[in-house]
């Protein structure tokens, strides 16, 4: 073989080296029925959601492909598979100190805050330090609000449950004392129930900030990681970002 037809195969293998290693990954999505961020996941349509129609429209920009269909599963069976698979995409996931170590950070997606729901004839709560004097608070199992309140060390008092909306219902019958939650998962399970049930039940001043976040297992590499960060980061400062926001406030 000649020394230029050497030089052409050595050129060739570069570039296709390149082009295979520029190939965008594939995603799959692991999440929950857990309104509004991800608010139904039906297989013959797209799938609906605050933080779903994000993530995928910022990966749209970028003609990152996501795997169909969304994997909707029990919130704590998708917390385990997100973190078993490479590539996984799981939202809406807060930054809590049990679950960083177990997986890889991509992007925060949504800003929220936290707070504590009481009966109206109660007096409300505006701080974690009052939430410790609660005996029975409800919070949706396997959530951010279930890990800061082990944390604090309220495991005795907690009563978690499949679904915000139970909370809320359990709350208006007087089964627990406080309802923990973030607000726009709270404001969403509050309209499913009657307008004289809602009016009973009172919201106290925020008690932290939750920013919401897209996460990845620590078995997805770092190139790959950086393709999903580099479609996320830039989109959060758009106006489509905020007209999806929009829709769900």
């Amino acid at each position: 073989m000649s020394k230029l037809a050497i030089n052409m195969f050595v050129l060739a293998l570069g570039s296709l080296y390149v082009a295979e290693s520029s190939k965008a990954e594939s995603f799959e999505i692991f999440t929950a029925i857990i309104p509004p961020y991800t608010s139904s996941l039906p297989l013959d349509a797209a799938p609906t959601g605050v933080m779903i129609e994000i993530v995928m429209a910022a990966f749209a920009e970028h003609n990152l492909p996501i795997k169909t269909p969304v994997r909707n599963l029990p919130w704590s069976r998708s917390q385990q598979l997100a973190a078993e698979t490479a590539n996984s995409i799981i939202i809406p996931f807060a930054r809590t100190a049990a679950r960083d170590p177990n997986y890889k950070w991509i992007s925060i997606i949504l800003d929220e805050k936290n707070y504590v729901y009481t009966k109206i004839d109660l007096p409300a709560i505006n701080s974690l330090d009052e939430l410790k004097l609660v005996n029975r608070i409800g919070v949706l199992a396997g959530s951010a609000q279930d890990s800061i309140s082990k944390q604090l060390g309220l495991e005795v008092a907690l009563q978690p449950v499949p679904s915000n909306k139970q909370n809320f219902e359990k709350l208006a019958l007087g089964r627990i004392d406080a309802a923990f939650s973030q607000g726009l998962m709270a404001f969403e399970a509050l309209q499913e129930l009657p307008e004289d049930v809602r009016k009973t039940i009172q919201r106290g001043a925020p008690v932290g900030d939750l920013p919401l976040w897209a996460a990845t297992s620590l078995n997805t590499s770092d190139a790959v990681i950086e393709q999903a960060r580099a479609a996320l980061t830039p989109f959060l400062k758009t106006k489509q970002y905020q007209d999806i926001i929009k829709k769900y406030q």
